[in-house]
């Protein structure tokens, strides 16, 4: 498919050192089986969805941001104890800079749809 855009097409093996395998951490099941999706042989990065994380744990997102001993900060812990990259979707800059704060290593900010929807609405008003 590659070959389609203009890409060199890759033998096998190049192709398969640069597959990156991240496992996403959204409920408490997934979170108290961290240790082993960890384990996971080959994976690269977790990435955290923080709103299902906190709903799975009937709280919200600001909470576990401010916890002492927060979820949050424990995951990106025991990341990089492995030497795992982590990240999560932040939603805004402010909550952005606290999961930096905790040790993120990238945090996504917005949607593709969120910034569609506003790119839209911007041409539309321009």
């Amino acid at each position: 498919m590659s070959a389609l855009f203009g890409a060199p097409v890759l033998n096998p093996q190049e192709a398969n050192s640069r597959i990156h395998l991240s496992a996403m951490i959204e409920s408490a099941e997934g979170l108290e089986n961290l240790d082993a999706i960890l384990g996971t042989p080959g994976i690269n990065s977790i990435f955290v969805g923080p709103v299902d994380l906190a709903m799975s744990l009937e709280t919200d997102v600001d909470s576990l941001l401010a916890a002492k001993e927060s979820p949050l900060g424990y995951i990106a812990k025991a990341c990089h104890d492995r030497h795992i990259e982590v990240g999560a979707f932040a939603g805004s800059s402010v909550r952005a800079s606290a999961f930096e704060a905790l040790g993120y290593d990238w945090v996504a900010t917005d949607t593709d749809m969120g910034l569609l929807k506003a790119g839209a609405a911007q041409a539309l008003d321009g």
